[in-house]
């Protein structure tokens, strides 16, 4: 999981473009989507303080999209740059990983492998299936 915190746009062209761009808009727009994605989380901030939405989700690609979603709808905000979210089980402080299959033809086995490998993935067990385009 990682988090960002989303704030209003506060920069010198904010609202040139875009109405959307209020602390109750932009609320409201992220309430609708948490109901809709079960794997978003959003935390609205205390009243009295600036922190603007904390917003955790699965990676990068997730919160990409929805972004891009609120962007596309006329939303103005800002971002921080996105943090890895540890979680923490008596002394351990555990990292989130999550468990890939990946299907892909002999000829792409070793790129695949590569780019898992790249990204501190650790490889478990690979396996030879059976064909299935018809001939």
């Amino acid at each position: 999981m990682i988090g960002v915190n989303l704030n209003v746009n506060t920069s010198p062209l904010a609202g040139k473009e875009s109405v959307k761009s209020t602390t109750t808009n932009i609320k409201d727009r992220l309430k609708k989507e948490a109901e809709n994605d079960v794997s978003l989380i959003v935390k609205f901030e205390e009243k009295g303080t600036n922190r603007g939405y904390e917003i955790q989700g699965r990676g990068d690609l997730h919160l990409g999209v929805l972004f891009e979603k609120l962007r596309r709808e006329g939303y103005e905000f800002s971002l921080t740059p996105p943090v890895v979210l540890f979680k923490k089980e008596g002394q351990k402080v555990l990292e989130p990983v999550e468990k890939v299959s990946i299907e892909v033809g002999e000829e792409y086995t070793s790129l695949v492998i590569e780019k898992m490998n790249y990204r501190s993935a650790n490889f478990v067990d690979c396996a030879n299936l059976p064909d299935k385009r018809q001939k």
